[in-house]
């Protein structure tokens, strides 16, 4: 088990899906977006299957990993209680598509196989709730705020996985 000791940045609960199967057609052709080898993958670092379209979404529930409608698609999810970026770590140096809502949805970060770049969306709305109604901020403070902060980065990928590889230890 990895231990990690002093300041840790990334604790916070997030979820991740990866898509596998898209609906099925009327001709009964459904389209498969990761590949056999990258499924037994997934499965075997504990992804699960998942009628779940969107990452908020996903809860692991044994019950429900046999039960799935074939009208809807099918993907793989992972929840994760801290240490999201090591689930992004995981993604990412193996090239698979995703998409994740991380610390607790104030963030989503999204991945399309191949690109050069990842792209971290802050979840406005959801932070500004936080920063009125928990910290007791005023909202006009908020929105100067929100005017001078950037919403989304476009990060290099192999420069973070090459600032990440710490993760691993």
């Amino acid at each position: 088990m990895k231990k990690r000791y002093g300041f840790v940045s990334n604790s916070s609960a997030s979820s991740f899906i990866v898509r596998y199967l898209d609906v099925a057609t009327q001709d009964g052709f459904r389209q498969q977006f990761i590949t056999n080898e990258e499924v037994n993958f997934l499965e075997s670092a504990g992804w699960f299957k998942t009628n779940t379209l969107r990452s908020a979404d996903v809860v692991y529930n044994p019950e429900e990993l046999d039960s799935f409608d074939p009208r809807f698609p099918v993907n793989y999810g992972k929840d994760v209680i801290v240490n999201q970026d090591d689930v992004i770590l995981f993604l990412l140096e193996h090239n698979i598509s995703f998409t994740g809502t991380c610390h607790y949805g104030d963030e989503t970060v999204i991945f399309n196989k191949d690109s050069e770049y990842f792209y971290k969306f802050h979840n406005i709305g959801r932070l500004n709730e936080i920063e009125i109604s928990y910290r007791y901020k005023d909202p006009e403070s908020v929105i100067e705020d929100n005017e001078s902060t950037k919403h989304y980065e476009k990060i290099n990928v192999k420069e973070w996985i090459a600032e990440n590889q710490w993760l691993k230890e």
